[in-house]
């Protein structure tokens, strides 16, 4: 063995060896580097856009609801011969204003209630049928976070700004026959130009529920805020909602933060409501990502690493051109973007099929699964074809009356 030893060493293979190994070591340290830098770099930005974009189809869809209770309101103020009276002196014009409200009510799916208050009056109005304001204040609509004095005062208030009140639980025996024991955002917004007539805007918890919705894995928590209070919350972990609103005071912008000892994701978007919308994803996401994507690295630099020791074995001279390597990986990327956006096309034609065979079990089903697709499902009418060919067959006429 000392022999082999000693004549290796004469020859200089064990330098060669050596410098050998070195040399491929560097070579897969580098690239090892880089390759991870640029994985990271990848994911960390969709990880970012990812939020971003949940974030903002929550806003949009929220602030169009939210512009469908000005339009009413603008609406309601112009409706001069239906409203500001009173109920002892006109009787019959209940009837006009009961019947103006139906129409707001029927179409809309933000709103399940909508009331109206003229300040002279007292007297509430619905869409079927109006309501002592006292009654209604101490009785019939009791609120889980608003005394009936408070209630009493907002109604008369002639406030210009949009009055919105916490996710609150509301009970009572006039209120139940309409909206059932839930929880609810309230809506207040006084008519102008006068300032002398308030609607009043019940928005349940279940309109909540399928707008923030996240899967249990997503590890994020969503929220809304007005006027520096939280409104609306659909957390995976309990929040300390103080602290995340000094988090949104000390910079609006999208960054990780620290929260009750964990790090997070904060993204914040303003809507034109002035309302403001808040998505917390737990860090461990991203960092699950990367430590997944470790292992492609890995395998890659195995098989970097056959042709380059069969090139160094061979003593010919090498030119490593980081741009070809990141070209290369861009293809990668985009491959398996393609794939996804494969992927994504296969299951909204599924989507397509089972709506069209009435495969679901409700709305709220139908609207889930349409959000899983990125599919905008929410007209109330569809026209759906089914065309197919068959040589010598009537049914190529029935097709052809069909297209007519």
């Amino acid at each position: 063995m000392k022999k082999i030893w000693r004549e290796l060493k004469s020859q200089n293979v064990f330098y060669y060896i050596a410098a050998f190994s070195i040399i491929v070591i560097l070579i897969i340290t580098v690239l090892g580097s880089y390759l991870y830098r640029f994985y990271y770099r990848t994911i960390y930005t969709d990880f970012l856009v990812s939020n971003e974009e949940h974030l903002r189809w929550e806003m949009n869809r929220h602030e169009n609801d939210i512009q469908i209770i000005n339009d009413i309101v603008y609406q309601m103020g112009l409706a001069a011969e239906v409203t500001k009276f009173k109920l002892s002196e006109k009787p019959l014009a209940a009837l006009q204003l009961e019947k103006h409200l139906f129409q707001y009510t029927t179409v809309s799916q933000f709103f399940r209630l909508l009331l109206y208050q003229y300040h002279e009056d007292d007297y509430l109005y619905s869409s079927t049928t109006s309501v002592d304001s006292d009654y209604f204040a101490e009785q019939g609509c009791v609120m889980e976070r608003m005394d009936a004095q408070t209630v009493k005062e907002e109604l008369s208030s002639e406030s210009k700004e949009l009055r919105v009140f916490p996710e609150q639980s509301v009970s009572g025996f006039w209120v139940q026959k309409y909206i059932g024991n839930s929880r609810i955002v309230l809506y207040m917004q006084a008519i102008p130009p006068k300032f002398q007539e308030t609607l009043v805007f019940f928005v349940p918890d279940t309109y909540y529920d399928s707008l923030m919705i996240n899967e249990a894995e997503d590890l994020r928590s969503d929220f809304i805020l007005y006027d520096n209070e939280v409104i609306v919350s659909r957390e995976s972990s309990e929040t300390d909602h103080a602290a995340l609103l000094e988090l949104i005071k000390e910079s609006g912008e999208q960054r990780q933060v620290k929260l009750d000892g964990e790090k997070y994701l904060l993204t914040v978007q303003q809507g034109d409501s002035g309302m403001l919308y808040c998505s917390l994803q737990d860090m461990d996401i991203f960092y699950d990502k990367i430590v997944t994507g470790q292992w492609g690295i890995i395998g890659m630099l195995i098989i970097c690493a056959i042709p380059t020791a069969l090139l160094l074995d061979s003593q010919e001279e090498t030119n490593y051109n980081l741009n070809s390597i990141e070209n290369g990986i861009q293809m990668l990327v985009e491959a398996n973007e393609q794939k996804e956006k494969e992927n994504l096309q296969l299951k909204k034609t599924r989507f397509i099929r089972n709506f069209i065979r009435n495969d679901f079990k409700n709305q709220e089903e139908v609207l889930q699964e349409s959000e899983k697709v990125s599919m905008e499902i929410k007209n109330t009418e569809y026209l759906t074809v089914l065309l197919g060919e068959r040589s010598d067959s009537n049914e190529n006429k029935a097709h052809t009356k069909m297209l007519e």
